[in-house]
């Protein structure tokens, strides 16, 4: 990695696909709106979210008392970021205005540092920070980040970006090498993924450098997790736990690490950060520990269908090849981030490998958690499943016969929402004036190179028939390189270019032509 060579994602991508045309719009017109009114609390039949009336003490609208999970806010968050990318196929005037009366509300309950968050505004600011192993604060900013970028491409409206970067400069003052600063790292990961999304719009140096600061000093010895337990006396629920700290994929630094352990959605937010950082940075280092990461994973620690974190204890890795069928654990959230992960490492490097586990799960490990009505869910995602054994052997409580209505901890619905919305964006990638397409679905696209462009639609009935069908419309005397993926599974194809069989070159899963 001496020199940049890497693949860019195609932004200029609409959706015409005869499979994920409805899933999207199921997602749109159900899952959204169900979602806005769990935060609303406006669902009789589930336990209150109390996220909107959290932001709305935070910012001094009304008096009560925090309620919900400590990482509560991060499901606005979410919920902001799945409706944005809505908008971008289905502009919808009223959809905008509850996300503009929502940031409003979030900006209202900024404090004058810039610091956003419900859980410490109400209980207590003098208590910040005291507890970053399990209290999520940089797990929700994180999320809070990802949807101000969303927000900000899709409709341009910089609001939240803007106070979010407050709240970035906020961080940065608190956490970093420098003495006076704490040297600490999230609990919960997803901000190093953010902030490098942040980096992409700003180039500003700083946000670059903290998210780097954090996937360096995770797991630096002496453990940070293990002298906050002792100056705050705060509870650890893996004590006794053979996981320890790596359940925060914190008992060695990054580099060192050779498995993929500890919690499934953690892990693959932090490799994510950890590709986007190699990718910009040119670390070899780095990029060589996410390749570890990802065969241990690949090759060793994945079901079938994309689903990782076997174990319900700790929704957690556990050894090479145990993958039972009736205990999965499979979290919904976790195949989301492996998506993340794979496309990461896809631009990092240009192999069909990558879009092969991404492809995947797509059709597999992640829209297995949604019903096709889009009003039940799976947080589990079970393989096989004996009813009797579900309702009375306590091992396997987890698993769920049928799909849920909601959840007390609402984390998966919303995170394939905002997949599912953005899932044009991991269709082509750029690499100059070469186009590879990753994914078979339908879709109209723009590409540029300098003053260059050209016009795409790819025809597909994937996945119940391989017929695809691909029109580059550039201009005259202008060619460009076109790389279609080659699926690990396929054994024989046919390629033609205007009804002539074509000459092409094959590589690292992907099969080139002009």
């Amino acid at each position: 990695m001496n020199q940049k060579q890497f693949s860019e994602a195609v932004s200029s991508v609409t959706v015409r696909d005869t499979f994920w045309d409805p899933v999207m719009e199921v997602t749109r017109t159900q899952m959204i709106p169900y979602q806005w009114k769990a935060l609303n609390d406006e669902l009789p039949d589930i336990e209150p979210s109390h996220c909107i009336r959290n932001f709305k003490v935070a910012a001094g609208l009304m008096e009560a008392e925090f309620d919900g999970r400590v990482f509560q806010d991060s499901d606005v968050a979410k919920w902001i970021e799945a409706a944005s990318y809505s908008l971008k196929w289905h502009p919808d005037e009223n959809l905008e205005k509850e996300i503009d009366d929502t940031v409003e509300l979030i900006i209202q309950s900024q404090q004058p540092d810039g610091y956003i968050g419900t859980y410490y505004s109400i209980k207590g600011l003098e208590n910040r920070w005291t507890n970053i192993m399990r209290h999520h604060e940089l797990y929700c900013a994180g999320h809070m980040l990802e949807a101000a970028v969303a927000y900000y491409h899709v409709t341009g409206k910089d609001k939240l970006l803007q106070a979010m970067i407050r709240f970035v400069d906020y961080i940065d003052s608190v956490f970093g090498p420098e003495e006076g600063k704490m040297h600490a790292y999230p609990g919960h990961e997803v901000i190093e993924m953010a902030l490098m999304r942040l980096y992409e719009i700003t180039k500003e140096e700083k946000h670059l450098r903290l998210a780097r600061y954090f996937i360096d000093e995770r797991g630096k010895q002496p453990c940070y997790f293990e002298n906050e337990l002792e100056t705050y006396h705060n509870e650890y629920p893996w004590k006794d736990s053979f996981f320890q700290f790596h359940y925060y994929q914190a008992g060695a630094p990054v580099r060192e690490m050779k498995e993929a352990v500890g919690h499934a959605v953690r892990a693959v937010y932090l490799y994510s950060g950890m590709a986007d950082v190699a990718r910009e940075t040119l670390d070899d280092s780095l990029y060589e520990a996410c390749q570890a990461m990802w065969n241990s994973i690949v090759e060793r620690r994945m079901y079938i269908t994309g689903s990782i974190g076997a174990s319900a204890y700790g929704e957690a890795f556990t050894i090479d090849y145990d993958l039972p069928g009736d205990l999965v654990y499979g979290e919904t959230c976790a195949s989301v981030g492996m998506v993340f992960f794979a496309h990461r490492m896809l631009k990092l490097s240009q192999r069909g490998e990558y879009a092969d586990i991404m492809e995947r799960l797509l059709y597999n490990g992640t829209i297995s958690g949604m019903a096709l009505d889009g009003k039940s869910f799976f947080y589990v995602n079970p393989l096989e499943v004996y009813p009797k054994k579900n309702e009375e052997v306590q091992a396997f409580r987890h698993v769920k016969v049928e799909r849920q209505k909601w959840f007390a901890c609402a984390c998966c619905p919303p995170n394939l929402a905002r997949l599912v919305e953005s899932v044009g964006s991991y269709i082509y990638t750029q690499r100059e004036k070469q186009l590879f397409i990753n994914l078979f679905i339908g879709s109209e696209a723009e590409v540029f190179y300098g003053e260059n462009s050209a016009y795409i639609t790819l025809e597909t009935g994937y996945p119940w028939n391989g017929k695809v069908k691909l029109v580059m419309e550039c201009e005259s005397g202008r060619e460009w390189d076109v790389a279609l993926h080659l699926p690990d599974w396929c054994r024989e194809f046919e390629l033609y270019v205007d009804g002539e069989s074509a000459q092409y070159m094959q590589s690292e899963g992907y099969l080139y032509l002009r």
